[in-house]
């Protein structure tokens, strides 16, 4: 893959991912390493001080938008209710993108 074709934003690397998990996913868990993926563009992306609108805002309301999904008023992580409804890898990926999708059309809404 060269320079151009690589995603520099968080979203367009998630859809990139949806597409084959197992690539990126290498571990018995794949919901936590998705997690730990995320977490770790953060940490970059702080370190970089490089943030856009919706990265911002992701990091911001993800999780509390997922706790709303799921009536949910635990500290749990995002990721471990995720895990908690899905009987597969497979599916707990699944239902992150569905999420997620509906988390990014709701904040089309609200952003503009």
């Amino acid at each position: 893959m060269n320079q151009k074709q690589q995603p520099h934003d968080l979203r367009t690397f998630l859809y990139r991912m949806e597409i084959r998990p197992g690539m990126y996913l290498l571990s018995d868990d794949w919901i936590t390493a998705l997690a730990h993926i995320i977490m770790g563009w953060k940490a970059a992306l702080l370190c970089r001080g490089e943030f856009d609108i919706f990265e911002m805002h992701f990091f911001d309301n993800f999780s509390n938008y997922v706790h709303h999904e799921f009536n949910d008023t635990s500290t749990r992580g995002w990721f471990t209710l995720i895990k908690e409804k899905s009987m597969s890898n497979e599916e707990s990926v699944k239902l992150f993108f569905e999420i997620f999708r509906r988390f990014e059309a709701d904040s089309e809404q609200i952003n503009g």
